[in-house]
């Protein structure tokens, strides 16, 4: 058979035609390598993964020695669920021959290396991913060698083509089906790069002058970092062999959790190419220097003198920093499909992130209904500007993060006053760059985490506390995801920098009877008197009421009553998946004012809550934060 009929799956559909906007499509794809006939395909159905591939060893023998030699075609000959990417002997044979070696030239660390970068393992049919499945960019979980693989649908002749990190173009029959899994085909070795960021932003001409720059600044080498080796030291010391804790819930006894596999580090550059410089009159160093410096000297005149480009203060090496993310972040993911089915229809969905610029943020947003479902960065609160990345050049791997190029200029320039200067609504999960680099965020197929100390570098905790991170799309939670503190409960959350300003600052959570009692604290204050998770906003404690259609006064009144009492109903931008219920009418829904407070300049700051109760079984639920400015108290309304 020579063509099919392709399933394009909904996340590229939402790439291909704008966000949001997604159709069927069935497209000929033209195909020319490996063929199985129909009675071939449901004989090998019933095989395991090795057994299918010695079934066709004019395809697969040279990847299968590589199996042989590491032990791994036992393992895939056992039960279990992989999805395989199988390079045949033709992308075996160019592989060997574009780096000069062999077969017999790889050590066994190499060998393995090879075959586990090519196969994802999971526990259930359920975590196979098959091509209707398949995401517009890196797929959740990672290979056997931990690393993550990303998926591009290409236009090729008119027709697309799947892509494994760019380069191995997935090869008709697809979804070959066996009993333990599904194996895609593919016709090149899946390349994992093991040069890190910085070199790889060196090595490509198109941005030769920002890589001077972040050479001359220093920031390159502050792009290095892989691994947490302090969260490795202590996960080994969980005494599980399968890294499995016990839960402390009391309604979860018998259930143990697993812990994340790994925490590496990752980060994200975003930048202009030559062609943009020179539009803007930028053409060398010192013009680029000079451009950096009547931007930042102006918004921090007390640094205009600092001369020396490494010193975090110099204007240069603000410019580059604010370019850099502290996590690796796909074009697709930083704010997926999959975050917006948690919103009202056409909601601007928006994050806060840090940058290694000190003390600034960058907000990033994605609309259905603005620029095609392009994402944007720092886009004015009047709904205009904003940066975007250029579709065509984005995604560029390193063996610790991406790069994307920007087709606007991109600094700090009156981002507090135009920007930022609205409320600040920070779901937990952002502010943990840890959880877009390790792609746990909305990772609910695992049935949740028990994350060790030592894992996130913005939350520390006691080594009595213990955390849970889990989540469920029948929750009242914003995303579907929740952090859950449980114990003896201790810890603190580290805050990004907030412009200067008065602002209300308060925590979203759910309340319900398992909950627990803790004092807040904000940047080591004691915040009134403890909060009281057990009780439900209908308690007249708190005076919740739902709204009721055609009355909108009560509701208003209600708001105001509760406001006194230092509660607010929860945003009526933000709903639970399943049921499609906005958090305002869910009587388990609610903020809780933590203090107002005036900063007299953009710095981070601390959020501590500590239990107040001997319970150890009770739990402390934290799902978001806001930070309100005086200015848009008044224009807030319900959400």
């Amino acid at each position: 058979m020579k063509y099919s009929n392709v399933y394009i799956p909904l996340s590229v559909c939402r790439t291909l035609l704008g966000w949001g906007l997604c159709a069927l499509l069935c497209l000929w794809v033209s195909c020319e390598d490996t063929t199985v006939n129909d009675e071939q395909f449901t004989k090998k159905s019933e095989m395991l993964v090795t057994a299918f591939l010695e079934a066709s060893p004019n395809d697969y023998s040279d990847f299968l020695d590589l199996m042989y030699a590491t032990g791994t075609g036992d393992l895939l000959n056992a039960y279990g669920y992989y999805t395989c990417f199988i390079p045949n002997n033709t992308a075996m044979q160019a592989y060997y021959r574009e780096r000069n070696t062999s077969f017999d030239q790889l050590t066994r660390e190499e060998k393995l290396e090879i075959v586990q970068d090519h196969i994802i393992a999971g526990k259930t049919k359920e975590e196979l991913f098959w091509t209707s499945s398949f995401p517009d960019g890196p797929i959740q979980a990672p290979t056997m060698s931990n690393r993550f693989v990303q998926i591009n649908a290409k236009l090729e002749e008119g027709s697309y083509s799947y892509y494994v990190n760019d380069n191995s173009r997935v090869i008709y029959p697809f979804d070959q089906e066996v009993h333990n899994g599904v194996i895609h085909t593919i016709g090149q070795v899946v390349g994992n790069s093991k040069v890190q960021l910085a070199d790889v932003i060196a090595s490509d001409e198109r941005f030769s002058l920002f890589a001077e720059a972040l050479m001359l600044t220093g920031l390159g080498d502050s792009l290095r970092a892989l691994n947490n080796d302090l969260y490795d030291a202590i996960r080994e010391a969980i005494p599980d062999p399968d890294k499995r804790v016990q839960s402390q819930l009391s309604y979860e006894a018998s259930k143990t959790y697993a812990t994340p596999a790994f925490c590496k580090y990752g980060y994200t550059a975003l930048i202009e190419s030559n062609e943009t410089y020179a539009a803007a009159g930028i053409n060398d160093l010192e013009s680029l220097k000079q451009y950096a410096d009547n931007i930042y000297s102006a918004i921090y005149p007390q640094d205009r003198n600092i001369t020396d480009p490494t010193d975090r203060r110099n204007s240069l090496n603000r410019f580059v920093a604010y370019h850099l993310l502290d996590r690796e972040v796909a074009y697709s993911e930083f704010i997926n499909s999959s975050r917006a089915d948690y919103y009202v229809p056409n909601w601007i969905v928006a994050d806060y992130l840090t940058t290694l610029c000190p003390n600034t943020l960058m907000k990033v947003q994605r609309s259905a209904n603005i620029e095609n479902g392009k994402v944007l960065f720092n886009r004015r609160t009047d709904n205009t500007g904003g940066i975007t990345i250029n579709e065509h050049y984005r995604d560029k791997r390193a063996e610790n993060g991406y790069y994307h190029e920007i087709e606007q200029m991109l600094t700090y320039a009156d981002v507090e006053e135009s920007v930022l200067n609205g409320r600040l609504r920070m779901e937990i999960s952002s502010l943990m760059p840890e959880m877009a680099t390790n792609r746990l965020r909305m990772e609910f197929s695992a049935g949740g985490y028990v994350v060790p100390q030592y894992y996130y570098k913005n939350l520390t905790y006691t080594e009595v506390t213990q955390l849970q991170y889990n989540g469920s799309t029948s929750w009242a939670d914003c995303e579907g995801d929740e952090f859950l503190f449980v114990g003896k409960y201790d810890f603190t959350l580290h805050l990004p920098p907030i412009p200067k300003g008065t602002y209300e600052v308060r925590i979203g959570y759910t309340a319900n009877p398992e909950r627990g009692v803790a004092q807040l604290y904000f940047d080591n204050k004691p915040c009134g008197i403890p909060l009281n998770m057990t009780i439900q906003a209908n308690n007249e404690k708190i005076g919740w009421v739902k709204d009721v259609d055609g009355e909108p006064e009560a509701g208003i009144e209600n708001d105001k009553m509760m406001r006194n009492r230092g509660y607010l109903k929860g945003p009526n931008s933000i709903w639970t998946n399943s049921s499609q219920t906005i958090l305002r009418n869910n009587s388990q829904s609610l903020r809780r004012v933590v203090t107002i407070e005036t900063f007299t300049e953009a710095k981070p700051h601390t959020l501590r809550i500590k239990s107040v109760e001997e319970l150890t079984t009770r739990q402390f639920h934290l799902d978001y934060i806001e930070f309100v400015p005086n200015t848009y108290w008044e224009q807030e309304g319900q959400d």
